[in-house]
């Protein structure tokens, strides 16, 4: 008899335990997610005179931009896409119109305002080029281009892997400065300073779009010599002005959208060549100066984080080495999302491995002070605008 109620007994231990190492994991989940959703818009999307929290104590940039500034969002998009998230945008930038184009429309149905002539074809690069067609006499100052997802790992950890942060922290009026033309991705990880080289073959490619780069950009730039390597931010999320897009002839983007259509490679090689060409079509023929980084497009991070967003790490006029603090950010920013991910995402994971999920929700909770407190201390340096200045300056040189 003994034997036999040692089980239930036993059981009735270990049950209130492992229940208790669960609710511990839900807390430590909570806690994680806090500071991420606090910092997910900027101040425009607040009553900054109320009781709340202050601006400042959120790490949120009140400075309005130029409200004389046309702004096109272009958004490509799926059917099922959410984009409720941009309805806030038009209270931090003015003259914001949101133009979202549909991908995978089905043709017996009746059209979206805007699309692509084909459904399902060359990704966002299809609907881009069909967009500078379309709007050809008709553009914006500015036109941006972006994907539908409110929080896609396409953006930068330190923009708080957010697209609403990230446009609303955006300075508009640096975009021409930089020869029309700027990628949101600021991130040299897996993209520069050199990435894609043409001479490659399939035999010797190091990554899948690579063998294709050369065929795709002679039959779109046909009178423009290859360059033998590219280089730039992933992801296809950028600004450009209105003289960008017209310093091409409107048949530019027709050829290209036609190419897109037509072509035999699958559209997620189609579409990724595409990644590193956006540059080029730009600032191939710009003026001199901006020429130079038409193929390896890559702006040194601090200085692109400060002048283009306003988050400056460190300030270098005190002697302090910022060369690598975004990519410092960014990599703890990554080793959180991971833990997340494998971790606590999944409650079967929490209820399975309660201590390993407790260990990881620690460290995120650590973590995310850590990033927290680094950037409100960098959005506050932000607002030195000789700061942002010099930074811009050495935008390309890395000088600090």
């Amino acid at each position: 008899m003994p034997s036999r109620r040692r089980g239930p007994v036993l059981l009735a231990c270990i049950v209130p335990l492992f229940i208790l190492y669960y609710l511990v994991c839900l807390r430590y989940d909570t806690r994680a997610g806090s500071s991420r959703s606090r910092l997910a818009y900027p101040s425009p999307f607040l009553n900054v005179g109320s009781n709340s929290a202050s601006a400042s104590d959120l790490g949120l940039d009140t400075s309005v931009p130029d409200k004389n500034l046309t702004v096109n969002l272009v958004i490509a998009s799926r059917r099922k896409d959410d984009t409720s998230w941009t309805r806030h945008l038009s209270a931090a930038i003015p003259n914001l119109k949101v133009i979202r184009y549909i991908s995978d429309y089905l043709p017996d149905e009746p059209l979206p305002e805007y699309h692509p002539p084909v459904p399902k074809k060359g990704r966002e690069a299809t609907i881009y080029h069909t967009y500078m067609y379309d709007f050809y006499h008709d553009l914006p100052d500015i036109s941006i281009f972006v994907h539908a997802d409110e929080q896609p790992w396409h953006i930068d950890g330190v923009l708080q892997q957010s697209l609403p942060f990230a446009l609303t922290h955006l300075d508009l009026t640096r975009i021409a400065a930089r020869g029309g033309y700027a990628n949101l991705r600021v991130s040299w990880f897996e993209s520069c300073p050199a990435w894609i080289n043409t001479t490659h073959s399939l035999k010797d490619a190091v990554h899948k779009e690579e063998p294709y780069m050369r065929s795709t950009f002679q039959a779109n730039f046909l009178e423009d010599a290859v360059p033998e390597e590219f280089a730039g931010p992933c992801c296809a999320q950028f600004a450009v002005t209105r003289e960008a897009i017209r310093r091409n002839h409107r048949g530019q983007y027709l050829r290209s959208r036609s190419w897109l259509v037509n072509t035999q490679l699958k559209s997620s090689i189609a579409g990724r060549t595409w990644e590193y060409m956006w540059p080029w079509l730009f600032l191939h023929n710009a003026p001199e100066g901006f020429r130079d980084h038409a193929a390896k497009h890559c702006p040194a991070e601090w200085n692109a984080y400060c002048s283009m967003y306003g988050i400056c790490f460190g300030d270098p006029r005190s002697g302090t080495d910022v060369h690598e603090a975004g990519g410092k950010y960014n990599e703890r920013w990554i080793e959180k999302e991971a833990l997340r991910r494998d971790h606590l995402e999944e409650w079967w994971n929490r209820l399975l491995h309660p201590f390993n999920a407790a260990a990881a929700a620690r460290r995120i909770a650590k973590l995310e002070n850590e990033l927290e407190r680094e950037l409100l201390a960098a959005l506050e340096r932000g607002r030195d605008q000789d700061l942002r200045d010099r930074a811009f300056l050495g935008l390309f040189s890395g000088q600090q």
